[in-house]
């Protein structure tokens, strides 16, 4: 977990774990069952159980929105899960939400899939570490 933080308060966070520990979870078990069907641009790598981290969540208190505070996690984050061996990494954003969406495509994510989970759907995105 990475977290923002202004004086003692918590003003951001964002979470970085492994696949492995996230496939119990619905959503996320189909996404890590179809990693080896997502095309990574800058890469000729498939992305694999052992080699690949799940993002997300992450928040950002309003006042501290549009301030580029995503981008620092994130990199912060990244960072982290290279150091523990990760090469890649995915993520799940609501199609509803293209706020989210657009801002996580500032990053290094790509759309790379969709899945439909309680009659929702979701873009999966993920980039190379």
């Amino acid at each position: 977990m990475v977290v923002a933080r202004e004086q003692e308060k918590v003003v951001a966070y964002s979470c970085f774990s492994s696949a492995a520990f996230n496939k119990k979870f619905p959503i996320i078990g189909q996404i890590i069952a179809n990693l080896s069907s997502y095309i990574i641009p800058g890469t000729k790598q498939q992305p694999a159980e052992a080699t690949t981290c799940v993002y997300g969540p992450a928040c950002i208190a309003a006042d501290f929105r549009g301030q580029n505070i995503l981008a620092s996690l994130f990199s912060y984050g990244e960072e982290l899960a290279k150091n523990a061996g990760f090469s890649f990494c995915v993520s799940f954003i609501s199609l509803e939400n293209q706020r989210s969406l657009k801002a996580h495509l500032k990053l290094p994510f790509q759309k790379v899939g969709q899945v439909t989970y309680n009659d929702n759907q979701y873009i999966v995105i993920a980039c190379k570490l």
